[in-house]
């Protein structure tokens, strides 16, 4: 009898399909479209930062380009690496979400950000949303669509950094 069990059980498992647990990847059509549409008048459903609401539209942008929300509650709405300029790159390295890049690599979808002359703290983040040697971008704080690098780069900013996601 446990024999038959025993193969029965085998039969089950071999017979059963395998299904692979999906793995996510980044739509840029629809992280870019999603980009302009909310660039000018943010997304109602999402809470505005006031004042600071790049890295929490940028998140919005990743997410809604199909990465999901981290299962370990680490990068979802309002988490400090959802808003926070620092954090966001250091969970998308992390995770191996993004790598840096150089402009020139930037893709619509991919991200930069920038160093404040003042402070030499990183405290903002732009979405790609057309590539080249200066990258047309979207953002919010000020909310701007289709603003050339260059010129957010002129606006007290001494550094800046590619981040390219690779999902």
């Amino acid at each position: 009898m446990k024999c038959y069990a025993i193969i029965f059980l085998i039969f089950l498992i071999l017979s059963s399909p395998i299904t692979a647990v999906p793995t996510a990847k980044y739509d840029r059509i629809k992280a870019v479209n999603y980009a302009n549409k909310y660039c000018q008048n943010p997304n109602p459903s999402y809470e505005v930062l006031s004042g600071a609401d790049c890295t929490n539209f940028a998140s919005q942008v990743l997410f809604n380009g199909g990465i999901p929300y981290d299962t370990n509650k680490i990068w979802q709405p309002y988490t400090g690496a959802w808003i926070n300029v620092i954090s966001f790159y250091n969970y998308l390295k992390k995770d191996y979400l993004a790598k840096d890049c150089k402009l020139t690599e930037l893709k619509p979808g991919d991200f930069i950000q920038y160093r404040n002359s003042t402070s030499h703290v990183w405290d903002h983040t732009v979405v790609v949303v057309k590539g080249g040697a200066d990258p047309t971008v979207d953002y919010h704080s000020s909310n701007r669509c289709n603003v050339k690098h260059s010129g957010v780069l002129s606006f007290g900013k001494d550094m800046f950094r590619g981040v390219c996601i690779t999902k």
